[in-house]
């Protein structure tokens, strides 16, 4: 096979997989403790100190502040609904394949948390069983699931609230940074093959 084809082979085999979408839904996962485990994850939302909210991952719209023992361990966290319909919006500074939050007041089918591409929806998670004063894990299956705006609703329509805390994201790496890092090894292999003889 000479040099033309294996580059041709090996470019045609990085797009593949960086296009490939299987269908799945978004994973919903508990976890213990208040903050979370998951590896690579980030904290971002304390609600606390002097920066409760990290720009550099997102910014927080809606919902109401609230101090007091629940959720999360203690200290202040934030809440939509209280009896009627609320939304709290976060618009993340960048992509992300993972979501995990404190959810203190679980109302299942009441609350919705809903995953966004810009303004399209990719999916949304309601019903979920009611257990209150969790950590949970939300991680997109594939790239099509890749979010950067989430909306957490209550439905006032016979639920209390969505109440929230430690909030934590993972970075999705960029599709150009992967395709450059495939072209990279590409252009090292045809290098040391060339170097060779």
């Amino acid at each position: 096979m000479n040099s033309a084809r294996l580059h041709r082979s090996a470019l045609t085999a990085i797009v593949a997989l960086m296009t490939a979408v299987p269908a799945a839904a978004y994973t919903l996962t508990p976890s213990g403790g208040f903050t979370t485990s998951t590896a690579g994850a980030v904290t971002f939302a304390t609600f606390d100190g002097s920066t409760p909210v990290d720009p550099i991952y997102a910014t927080i719209s809606g919902g109401f502040a609230n101090g007091g023992t629940d959720p999360g361990a203690g200290g202040n966290w934030l809440g939509a609904g209280g009896g009627a319909t609320g939304t709290i919006n976060i618009v993340f500074t960048g992509n992300h394949s993972y979501f995990g939050l404190y959810w203190g007041t679980n109302d299942g089918f009441f609350n919705k948390v809903e995953m966004f591409n810009g303004a399209t929806s990719l999916g949304s998670l309601t019903g979920v069983p009611a257990s209150p004063n969790s950590f949970w894990n939300i991680n997109a299956s594939n790239a099509g699931e890749i979010f950067n705006r989430i909306e957490l609703t209550v439905n006032g329509a016979g639920g209390c609230c969505f109440e929230v805390d430690n909030l934590a994201v993972m970075a999705v790496p960029e599709p150009m940074s992967a395709a450059l890092m495939g072209l990279g090894v590409v252009g090292i292999g045809a290098w040391r093959r060339r170097a060779r003889g």
